[in-house]
């Protein structure tokens, strides 16, 4: 299992797991302040009650589905819009497992189905060319987010942030839709990556703004998925080395991660086989469906109500 020390060295999937852990609703603000100060010990309380825990206690048949349908499903609607994996799965497996139990299931999925989107189609050469200035900007703010989280209220930042999707998906919804004009492409990005990079730091997720900012670029839809599976990447690697002193997964936990990665791979390849079928229009339309309700999520958060 664990060890307790702050100076413990960081395991391998700590920043995706991270990300996780917000779109789950398991926050910082959540354990003792002692555990939220500075740029390398942010998080361990967080970690240590999430993963001190047997990993998989004894499951009933029905359990076990409930789980592998949770995983199941988070994996299908990754696999169609390239994100969503812990917003769905963590959810549906709580209704037989605890939900600390099942973010820590889906850590190695996490990592693993980023990679898989990122290579697919060979499209991350692309990816890299150009949003370089989106994710150079991320990676140096992540830093910067994660070393002042102790002096900003958790609870403001989520409601600011699902304002702003909040507004944003209004916007997508009317006759008068946001675009990225190409002559701004490259400034609009690096300031989408500064901006979703503190909030990554501060919130654990730093999804929303880039997402937006690809969303109004009118991506066709299997770059958009591609391009978001870069993004993840890079900001765990980012999270990673901000976070270096924290303790996290055992090779038990790592093991049976490993093993949901199983339902969560089957349901990829549906999904993106779904995604084949689906107009761009439509799959813009479930994109900003999806913002709405992490929008939600993040409100209801900031307000206590969950």
């Amino acid at each position: 299992m664990l060890s307790g020390g702050d100076g413990a060295a960081a395991g391998p999937f700590a920043g995706l797991r991270l990300i996780g852990a917000s779109m789950a609703g398991i926050r910082p603000a959540a354990y003792p302040r002692r555990y939220r100060r500075g740029a390398g010990a942010c998080y361990p309380g967080l970690m240590l009650t999430i993963f001190d825990m047997p990993i998989l206690p004894s499951l009933t048949a029905l359990a076990f589905a409930i789980t592998f349908a949770g995983l199941l499903a988070g994996g299908l609607v990754k696999g169609v819009i390239g994100l969503g994996l812990p917003l769905v799965s963590v959810p549906i497996m709580t209704l037989a497992i605890d939900g600390r139990l099942g973010l820590a299931l889906v850590s190695v999925p996490i990592v693993v189905t980023n990679v898989v989107q990122a290579v697919q189609g060979g499209m991350w050469r692309e990816t890299f060319r150009r949003f370089w200035p989106l994710l150079l900007t991320m990676m140096v703010m992540l830093p910067v987010g994660v070393s002042i989280l102790a002096q900003l209220d958790p609870g403001t930042v989520a409601v600011a942030i699902g304002l702003v999707i909040l507004l944003f998906c209004a916007n997508q919804a009317s006759p008068w839709q946001f675009t990225v004009p190409p002559a701004v492409e490259a400034p609009l990005g690096a300031l989408a990556g500064a901006v979703g990079g503190f909030i990554g730091g501060v919130s654990g997720f730093a999804g929303p703004p880039i997402i937006m900012y690809l969303v109004a670029l009118r991506l066709q839809r299997h770059f958009f998925v591609a391009s978001l599976g870069v993004v993840y990447i890079c900001a765990a690697f980012a999270l990673y080395v901000s976070m270096a002193s924290t303790s996290l997964l055992g090779w038990q936990e790592i093991v049976w991660s490993c093993s949901a990665c199983v339902p969560v791979l089957v349901g990829i390849a549906l999904g993106t086989w779904l995604r084949g079928l689906i107009r761009e229009a439509t799959f813009r339309r479930i994109i900003v469906v999806v913002l709405a309700v992490i929008a939600l999520k993040l409100l209801a958060q900031g307000a206590g109500l969950l």
